[in-house]
């Protein structure tokens, strides 16, 4: 039996980056913090630990999560762990892991609202009215796992 799942609760710690490939497919690259708090019982002190996962959604969940979530925002993302492999500018091999989001849940969005894409977002830009869906989940017409091979494209070809 194998299991491939992972469910964290966090906040973005940057702009979600969304990109289209050239086979049409749109990816979405998000960076998630997520605490782990424990101590503090009987006068012990209190211990934080935080990590900082990417996070990559596709097609109609990477239109969702450019479209609403912004840095700050408290997401709930379901999905599985991908294993990238790439080699840096020196010829050193490095491995990474980054959780493919297959389902993501809107929360809490950050002080001072949010703002749709393509609007600004200082003091005085105008806000959206209608909240964002309760969750960014793929429709079964969409490809859920990237496992294809993009038209040619790489990792290395997306530029963020």
């Amino acid at each position: 039996m194998e299991l491939n799942r992972v469910f964290l609760l966090g906040n973005l710690t940057r702009d979600p980056e969304s990109r289209f490939l050239q086979s049409g497919s749109q990816v979405c690259k998000m960076g998630l913090a997520v605490n782990r708090r424990w101590g503090g019982r009987e006068g012990g002190d209190k211990k934080e630990e935080v990590l900082f996962i990417d996070v990559e959604a596709w097609n109609k969940t990477a239109e969702l999560c450019a479209q609403y979530l912004q840095r700050g925002s408290q997401v709930l993302v379901e999905g599985r762990l991908k294993m990238d492999q790439y080699q840096t500018q020196s010829g050193e091999n490095r491995t990474k892991f980054v959780v493919v989001a297959e389902r993501v849940q809107f929360g809490a969005r950050p002080e001072g609202g949010g703002r749709p894409a393509g609007e600004g977002g200082g003091p005085g830009a105008r806000r959206q009215s209608a909240p964002p869906p309760a969750a960014a989940e793929p429709r079964e017409d969409y490809d859920r796992s990237p496992s294809y091979d993009g038209g040619g494209e790489t990792e290395d070809d997306l530029p963020f």
